[in-house]
């Protein structure tokens, strides 16, 4: 409805087709996600720009579908693109510039490449314990996420993408929190079930 009264590259066009592409990705069907999110891309560098917000945001997310399939050199090589950009626009404390090094320094980690990515992880520890404080619920997100995890193996099972993806969200918890180990064996659990 909205191409039809719209158009394809109008802004709330491609907000819905982004939604759509995030719902394709939580529910495992990845391929379908990552067509549109590239389509989505192309039409945002028009639209808005390769250095705006919103193409980054996108972009962000075609990382994220890469690498839930298990590319990992295309997901880091789009992904420093992100952070060089970002770099570039934003603050050393933004958290879209932090978040992009957390989730470059997880694709590191899913390549093995375990001191760069905990390198990374140091620093965006170090940043966001500056902007944020040494007192932010990072606890009681870790709790709540192993309550989601349990119930997601329990409805879904343990190699369900919903779960896999419950665990690598509190693998980065873990890794905010400094508890690199933790995150790492985490991470290793999910990379194996999703080369499964």
């Amino acid at each position: 409805m909205r191409r039809d009264a719209l158009g394809n590259d109008h802004p709330h066009t491609l907000t819905c087709a982004s939604n759509l592409a995030a719902m394709y990705q939580n529910i495992g069907r990845y391929q379908e996600a990552e067509a549109l999110q590239s389509d989505i891309l192309e039409k945002k560098k028009e639209v808005f720009g390769e250095d705006d917000p919103k193409t980054l945001a996108c972009m962000a997310s075609l990382v994220s579908t890469i690498r839930l399939q298990g590319r990992y050199e295309e997901a880091e090589k789009l992904a420093k693109q992100v952070l060089e950009i970002r770099k570039q626009r934003l603050h050393e404390e933004h958290p879209d510039l932090l978040t992009s090094m957390s989730d470059l320094a997880m694709i590191l980690a899913e390549q093995d490449r375990y001191e760069d990515a905990a390198a990374l992880f140091r620093h965006t520890m170090k940043m966001r314990r500056k902007v944020l404080g040494m007192r932010h619920p990072d606890k009681e997100s870790e709790e709540l996420q192993l309550q989601l995890m349990g119930t997601r193996k329990q409805v879904f099972g343990e190699d369900h993408p919903d779960t896999l993806t419950c665990m690598h969200d509190l693998a980065s918890t873990y890794c905010s929190q400094g508890r690199y180990a933790e995150a790492e064996q985490l991470q290793l659990q999910v990379t194996r079930a999703r080369e499964k």
